[in-house]
């Protein structure tokens, strides 16, 4: 099963990269490294993006997480 997960970017996310956010949010990186791999997996304002594209105000980062037992603390 696929959960999908949009934040609302704020000023204090504002210029951070992908990677730093997920970061911060406590993902595990084997989950940012699935998230990667899958199709359309992370995207900002429905666009396929790379971990190190910066984040803006105003952006909607959406993810696409494959549920194992590994993401289910997420």
């Amino acid at each position: 099963m696929k959960r999908l997960l949009n934040y609302q970017i704020s000023v204090k996310d504002d210029n951070k990269t992908i990677t730093q956010f997920l970061k911060e949010h406590d993902f595990p990186r084997r989950v940012i490294t699935n998230m990667k791999k899958t199709q359309n997996g992370i995207c900002i304002n429905h666009k396929w993006s790379y971990v190190i594209d910066h984040l803006h105000e105003g952006d909607v980062l959406e993810l696409i997480i494959d549920e194992t037992d590994e993401s289910s603390d997420i």
